[in-house]
């Protein structure tokens, strides 16, 4: 049966914002009425409700400038009295408590750097086990974002009192039956007590079950203040909310009321409408139809009424009035966070996007690349004026053709989508496409030579160009950088795969135009020797602090492999941000959401 809880971080919710909430998560909620589920053919064992969240909150750290969680939980796992043990809730019991990430809105990713700690059962407290953690404190607050709580009973740690002791409790168990080859019930009857289904059902929890767990949400919106303050929620600005899966199933049991609600206005229209018609039937047959209907009426009505009481009764019986209240209430807050959560994530994508597309794509590697490629090809061609004349050809015929000149600025219009872009990013976008036309900056023309018989590569030309790219670049991607590194304001990198790759890509750029002059120097044309050009790449390194680790990074190293690099590291991190979706929405709106 899937567990079903009221919300248990209710009493958290205190700390949150000034209106009522409830002083604890209700005990009678936790064990559940095994006689109510009315189960013809019961489960082995019961898995659920025996680690339950009772509540967890988020706390300022003693410093003022983190944060700190910290909760309680119930157990359950009542010994029954005899067979050498003492009777009643077992204490002493080892708990595993860890904060997650969120990957999605049900898949938990990777822990929170440290956040883990073991606590243990204390005390029996409302004839449930009780016992409460505190994770170590964060020196820098969570990032907008949710997150996971996860406490978890491992049984293979836990000590031989323990062990010996899960077979003894009663709640734990359910039923077993046995059938013929017809799907017939021959026998059937309780687990615990049963000499060999007792033994198998305990193996099984040992073996193959062998822990259980539960899980809270914590949603934490814009808690960080421009000043660097934390906001904890004062009335009316909530900035965090702790949960477990039981708001979903509050949801559940108020839609309980709802559809037992409807079926009784249902069963009062459609009623005295079958009633006439069984009245009014003429003959034999119209009244036995009649009744048919009827009868079916009655039937789902009985099963509708029966489902909604059956499982509002194991659950520790209806909502009540503040409870309903308390729902709606908490509905509100994640609404508000999930908006300051979404605002915080689109501001990082739109930075993303900018660094991607704008200073890697378009201002670097498009410079470095489309150069490389034209002096790379007039070298094996040995002509350096071909890639000009092609490009000074489709520059006349749009000075002299009005209509081409216009459809070719509307084709790279719709093509980047200069109107719907961020400012910035239109001007790295539109620089290129009209560069690659109208400017002789990356004609072969510039950085290849005549030389004898053969075209070689100018390699002080070459080299201007490409430390005045690499150098802009750097200057242009390390404040962006820095800014997406959020963990220079919270304790945890957002998105780190895409953070990682997008950083990957930067510095394959600043290394591709020495990769190009490697290759190309190295290659049948020129046919330097690798040790002389790879000391002179090193020799150039050392006059040139800022980028000089991305020169190393080219010794001995061709263009290709930094080209690969770069297109991974776009790809990738464009994926882990979903930079894809969100250009979607902005060119809907012309902004994000």
């Amino acid at each position: 049966m899937k567990k079903l809880m009221i919300a248990a971080a209710l009493s958290a919710l205190c700390a949150v914002g000034a209106s009522a909430c409830f002083a604890e998560f209700p005990a009678h909620r936790v064990k559940l009425d095994r006689a109510a589920m009315q189960n013809p053919f019961p489960p082995t064992v019961y898995d659920t409700n025996h680690l339950v969240l009772k509540n967890f909150t988020l706390e300022a750290s003693a410093s003022g400038t983190g944060v700190k969680v910290k909760g309680e939980f119930w157990t359950d796992f009542e010994v029954e009295g005899g067979h050498k043990l003492e009777a009643g809730q077992m204490t002493g019991i080892k708990v595993d408590v860890s904060l997650l990430e969120m990957r999605s809105a049900t898949e938990a990713g990777r822990m929170v750097p440290g956040q883990f700690v073991t606590s243990t059962v204390s005390r029996v407290e409302q004839d449930l086990g009780w016992g409460s953690f505190e994770l170590p404190e964060l020196a820098k607050p969570l990032p907008p974002g949710s997150y996971q709580i996860l406490v978890m009973i491992t049984f293979g740690v836990q000590d031989t009192k323990f062990r010996e002791g899960l077979k003894w409790c009663p709640n734990w168990y359910g039923g077993w039956t046995q059938m013929d080859d017809d799907g017939k019930v021959i026998a059937s009857g309780d687990v615990y007590g049963h000499e060999t289904e007792h033994e198998k059902a305990y193996q099984g929890l040992l073996n193959s079950m062998k822990s259980v767990k539960d899980t809270g949400v914590l949603m934490v919106g814009a808690m960080r203040a421009d000043s660097g303050a934390l906001d904890f929620g004062r009335a009316g600005s909530e900035t965090f909310l702790s949960q477990d899966q039981s708001y979903r199933v509050m949801g559940e049991l108020i839609n309980l009321v709802d559809q037992r609600k409807k079926a009784d206005e249902d069963y009062k229209k459609e009623k005295p409408v079958l009633e006439k018609e069984l009245k009014d039937a003429a003959n034999a047959a119209a009244k036995a139809q009649a009744k048919q209907k009827l009868d079916k009426l009655e039937e789902r009505y009985k099963i509708a009424k029966a489902s909604t009481e059956a499982i509002t009764a194991l659950n520790g019986g209806a909502a009540t009035k503040d409870e309903i209240s308390e729902y709606a209430r908490i509905g509100a807050i994640r609404t508000r966070l999930s908006e300051q959560i979404s605002n915080w994530e689109d501001k990082l994508r739109e930075k993303y996007w900018l660094l991607l597309d704008g200073y890697i794509w378009y201002k670097a590697y498009n410079a470095i690349a489309t150069a490389g490629y034209n002096a790379s090809e007039a070298i094996k061609l040995g002509n350096n004026t071909q890639d000009s004349e092609k490009r000074q050809a489709e520059l006349k015929k749009r000075k002299d053709d009005a209509a081409y000149k216009a459809t070719k600025d509307k084709e790279i219009e719709d093509k980047i989508g200069l109107s719907l872009m961020p400012d910035k990013l239109k001007t790295c976008a539109s620089d290129y496409f009209r560069k690659m036309i109208e400017n002789d900056d990356w004609d072969s023309s510039k950085f290849v030579i005549k030389q004898g018989p053969k075209y070689v590569l100018n390699i002080k030309a070459w080299r201007t160009h490409v430390i005045s790219v690499a150098t802009t670049c750097y200057n242009e991607t390390k404040p962006i950088l820095e800014e997406l590194n959020t963990e220079n304001n919270y304790c945890v990198q957002k998105w780190p795969d895409a953070y990682g790759s997008a950083k990957a890509a930067r510095d394959a750029v600043l290394s591709l135009g020495f990769g190009y002059e490697f290759s190309i120097r190295t290659d049948a044309v020129m046919k330097e020797s690798v040790d002389m050009v790879n000391g002179d790449l090193e020799t150039l390194a050392a006059t040139n602090p800022t980028i000089e680790s991305y020169i190393k990074a080219a010794v001995g190293n061709v263009h290709s492999a930094f080209q690969s690099k770069i297109h991974s590291g776009l790809d990738t991190a464009k994926k882990g941000v979903k930079l894809h979706d969100f250009v979607k929405r902005w060119n809907k709106a012309k902004k994000p959401k």
